[in-house]
């Protein structure tokens, strides 16, 4: 994409079919990158995975979701000091407003049945929101993998 109007321009349909086939595409390079890195270790991997595709990898209790009811992510994700890249992106479209109501939109569209799938499949989650911490998600993810 030459621009972020032309990244953000597309219909939701285009903008939502694009994400899901990234997503797609990037589950095959994962499990590669995950079956050769946890030959000799143990491995955290953050990725979209969902409860059905993470039962058939795996045990339930070796995965942990971590999930947000999936309304206006990208005020959280452009507030995170390490996406600052995105967020320059975004904020070059002729209208960033715009953008990010669109990208919230096929966000939304992306994220709802995997985040009510995650709620009802029985695998550990935590859901953030406001109040969450840095460090109150992660000593509950140490204690669910007995890291502690």
């Amino acid at each position: 994409f030459a621009s972020a109007d032309e990244f953000f321009g597309r219909s939701e349909e285009e903008y939502l079919s694009w994400l899901e086939g990234n997503n797609r595409e990037q589950l095959g390079f994962i499990l590669l990158d995950l079956i050769r890195l946890s030959e000799k270790r143990k491995v955290v991997c953050d990725a979209h995975f969902t409860p059905e595709q993470t039962k058939a990898l795996t045990e339930p209790e070796r995965a942990l979701f971590l999930i947000k009811e999936p309304k206006n992510l990208i005020d959280d994700y452009c507030g995170r000091p390490d996406h600052e890249g995105f967020t320059r992106f975004i904020n070059s479209a002729s209208d960033p407003a715009a953008a990010k109501r669109r990208c919230n939109a096929v966000l939304e569209r992306l994220n709802c049945a995997v985040y009510d799938s995650i709620k009802r499949s029985g695998c550990f989650y935590i859901e953030r929101d406001a109040s969450s911490t840095v460090e109150h998600t992660l000593k509950t993810a140490e204690e669910h993998f007995g890291l502690t």
